[in-house]
């Protein structure tokens, strides 16, 4: 965002009349025996305004290829792309402990039968996030929502729904919002086209920690989060990427998307989107990364959903 900077060379601590006379007896008498300089040192000269971050055009040429690899072109106006619903036929989590979360449902333990992604774009807020699920081991289902930046938030499990707050399920709350940063990350990945117009700064730079030619984003200010891509060499598809943590205490996520020529299903835009994500996450810059999820996508939906979609089962 711009700054407006206030010009130098004006002294406030005078009064007023005494700093118009004093411009006067300068203008009209050069010669007089009143100094027109400011009391005391010169203060230096303002640096000058840094030079906005600009890509680097091996990493556009990369990404620009990388977009039309992988399609969605209906998806690059602004605002083309609206809601986005996933749907997994599978998912496997793996977790530390058996701990439940203060809504009483284990949170991500053993294997999911069903699990469906939505989310929906408000111009004027935070997105809308509502997750659902099936447990493979007794039927149960779960449906939790976040909605815009209301701090709207609600549950339901068996039948029973109801609405929660920071205060009352903190755990609750927190997995809803880490749902919707890894949602948003996803969505990021699965449209590049929408990095590549969004006003993001990209570098070509060295990084093993995965196989395939890497590429650091960095998002507009004060939007989009901090990404680094792996892109396959021959396909172009993305096959890694790192999310940077956006709070200090949080953990860096990775991760490995795998694809399939009939797999999975998308509709609303001609996008070849992966068929296996598997989700890493890593507390510490040199820890190991520990597996959290194995996801199978089996349907993909853009621009089917309205905010109704988000309301709590009744």
């Amino acid at each position: 965002m711009p700054h407006t900077r206030l010009r130098r060379g004006v002294r406030l601590r005078r009064g007023a009349g005494a700093l118009i006379a004093l411009a006067l007896t300068c203008v009209a008498f050069p010669g007089a025996t009143v100094s027109c300089a400011e009391d005391g040192p010169a203060a230096p000269p303002p640096p000058p305004p840094a030079e906005p971050a600009t890509s680097d055009e091996a990493a556009l040429r990369l990404l620009r290829a990388a977009v039309e690899r992988q399609g969605g072109k209906e998806l690059a106006d602004a605002g083309a792309l609206r809601s986005f619903r996933v749907e997994f036929g599978r998912v496997k989590a793996f977790v530390e402990d058996d701990s439940e979360s203060a809504s009483g449902v284990k949170s991500g333990s053993g294997e999911l039968s069903e699990f469906v992604i939505d989310w929906l774009h408000h111009d004027d807020a935070a997105s809308s996030l509502r997750t659902s699920w099936v447990t493979s081991a007794d039927g149960k289902r779960v449906a939790q929502a976040v909605i815009g930046t209301r701090d709207a938030f609600w549950i339901s499990a068996d039948g029973v729904t109801q609405n929660v707050t920071r205060d009352s399920h903190p755990e609750d709350v927190e997995q809803l919002l880490a749902q919707r940063r890894l949602t948003e990350a996803l969505l990021d990945v699965a449209v590049l086209r929408k990095m590549l117009a969004d006003g993001s700064v990209w570098k070509s730079v060295t990084d093993a920690a995965h196989p395939g030619t890497a590429l650091r984003r960095e998002p507009p200010k004060g939007s989009g989060l901090h990404l680094t891509l792996w892109f396959d060499a021959e396909t172009l598809d993305p096959r890694w990427v790192r999310v940077e943590p956006s709070e200090a205490d949080a953990a860096t996520l990775h991760y490995e998307f795998e694809y399939d020529a009939e797999r999975p299903k998308v509709s609303g835009a001609t996008l070849r989107f992966p068929f296996k994500t598997h989700v890493f996450e890593q507390k510490a810059k040199d820890a190991p990364l520990r597996r959290t999820l194995d996801l199978y996508a089996a349907a993909v939906k853009f621009n089917t959903l309205t905010l109704s979609d988000f309301a709590p089962p009744r």
